[in-house]
């Protein structure tokens, strides 16, 4: 049986905190940077998290409604 204690899953908050840019957020977005170079191994990230990332992102301008991959494989491809 496979144990769930090592496993790491990532919330849509700190994948949006590691991308903000503005330097207001400076704290949040370190934080979050932080958290994400922790990371032993590969983190577990639902589908449904992927798309609020990818929704949050097209929503204020991050980066382009025509390509929804881009912010993801930004961090793992």
């Amino acid at each position: 049986m496979n144990s769930m204690k090592d496993k790491v899953f990532l919330d849509t908050n700190v994948l949006v905190y590691a991308k903000l840019e503005d330097e207001g957020d400076k704290e949040k977005r370190d934080t979050a940077v932080a958290l994400i170079q922790q990371i032993q191994g590969s983190p577990i990230i639902s589908v449904q998290v992927l798309n609020e990332f990818s929704s949050v992102l097209i929503k204020h301008d991050v980066c382009n409604a025509g390509s929804p991959r881009n912010p993801v494989s930004s961090y793992w491809i």
